[in-house]
């Protein structure tokens, strides 16, 4: 991280007390506001001024001027447009991100955790990834979002990816579940951390790993799955492949296409690759056709690949059916990329049948898979996530942690 950036990173505070997180990653700055949820990039025009747009990724037209000082540890926003005002925020507090390892069984992981720097323990939560190859700062803004309200967070490499070992592709939910839990006991062993205090959240393929490592761990002190599916993968694939192809205005035709392909997929999955010449010979005759990337990624599908999959028929209701830690489950209605009005009466089902004593589930209107508010298109052109999701996290996670 250039040390320029270093300077400007930390926690600031309007007169009114209001919350703005300066975060920094390897080049460049980016701006999160709880309560409005606006999550943008900075850009930098010199030594103390940046810019930023009206989108997460977008910084022109220019929507806002941010001039720093600091030597007096402030820094003056300056609005355009119909919104035109400044506001001085000064910076009251920062964070400190520690570079952490550890051991899952044989396996080396690496990570990052930040801590709050207002006190000497602090409860703890481990960052979940979607799926996919991810570092651990994909899910840095949340980290520093927890460590802000006094929540310590740790997010790891996944396998194979940045500092860690080994290879994330083959691996199945129960590995990635057990990296989890080794997170969780290396944060017990911590003197800096309250060990009773400790808990999950996770986004995405995330959210059915947070939900399942909190059913397994017995000290967890909560769990916060956040656009998880209470479905199996393949259904939720099945669901995605319909509902991206219909929302970017394809045919039903070309729907049902697209879906018969995915169909022989999980088929030939379940089969241990048995039919796997006759399924390559139906992806290449549809080789040239734009839908065909919603259904796989012909630069990594293969025999092998294929059968290295593991969790197509992962069954998601037993942890359901095992939690005892406070829930808060977060939905956005307008995802494309799970189930949501089936998942969210899944997990009331599974949840009052249990008798949970202390759980909450959260549907925002206007948000989609990531709970980001439109516009949602194109990519990156979203100010960022709607306006009560981190504040009803924040208020939630005190009332049970502190």
């Amino acid at each position: 991280m250039p040390e320029s950036f270093a300077n400007y990173a930390g926690i600031y505070r309007d007169n009114e007390g209001d919350l703005l997180l300066i975060i920094s990653y390897s080049d460049h700055l980016r701006l999160l506001q709880p309560s409005t949820g606006d999550y943008r990039k900075l850009r930098q025009l010199d030594d103390n001024r940046f810019i930023c747009g009206s989108g997460f990724d977008v910084v022109e037209p220019v929507a806002s001027v941010f001039e720093f000082n600091p030597l007096l540890d402030r820094l003056v926003e300056s609005r355009h447009g119909e919104d035109s005002k400044s506001t001085q925020w000064n910076r009251s507090d920062s964070t400190h991100t520690e570079e952490v390892g550890l051991m899952s069984g044989d396996m080396y992981l690496s990570g990052r955790l930040v801590k709050p720097s207002d006190a000497t323990t602090y409860p703890a939560v481990v960052l979940l990834h979607g799926s996919g190859p991810a570092e651990w700062w994909w899910l840095h803004a949340f980290a520093e979002f927890f460590a802000s309200f006094g929540v310590a967070a740790l997010t790891l490499d996944k396998r194979g990816i940045g500092g860690s070992k080994g290879n994330w592709i083959p691996v199945d939910f129960d590995v990635l579940t057990h990296d989890a839990l080794s997170a969780a006991k290396y944060l017990q062993q911590r003197g800096d951390i309250i060990a009773d205090k400790i808990g999950f959240w996770g986004i995405s393929q995330g959210g059915w790993l947070s939900l399942r490592s909190a059913a397994l761990f017995n000290e967890s002190a909560f769990v916060i799955p956040v656009s998880a599916p209470a479905v199996t993968p393949i259904e939720q694939e099945l669901y995605r492949v319909e509902h991206q192809l219909r929302d970017v205005g394809n045919s039903e035709d070309v729907i049902s296409l697209a879906l018969d392909l995915y169909r022989s997929i999980y088929r030939v999955w379940k089969n241990q690759g048995e039919g796997y010449d006759a399924l390559e010979q139906s992806i290449n005759r549809y080789r040239n056709e734009k839908w065909l990337s919603f259904v796989l990624d012909l630069n990594t599908f293969n025999r092998e690949t294929l059968t290295n999959f593991k969790n197509y028929d992962y069954d998601p209701l037993p942890p359901l059916r095992q939690l005892t830690c406070p829930v808060l489950a977060i939905f956005g209605a307008l995802d494309v990329l799970v189930p949501v009005e089936k998942s969210e009466k899944i997990m009331y089902r599974e949840l009052s049948a249990q008798h949970h004593p202390d759980y909450t589930i959260t549907v925002f209107p206007q948000a989609d898979h990531d709970i980001r508010r439109p516009p949602l298109t194109p990519p990156g052109s979203s100010p960022g996530f709607v306006p009560n999701y981190l504040p009803t996290m924040r208020e939630w996670l005190q009332m049970r942690v502190g």
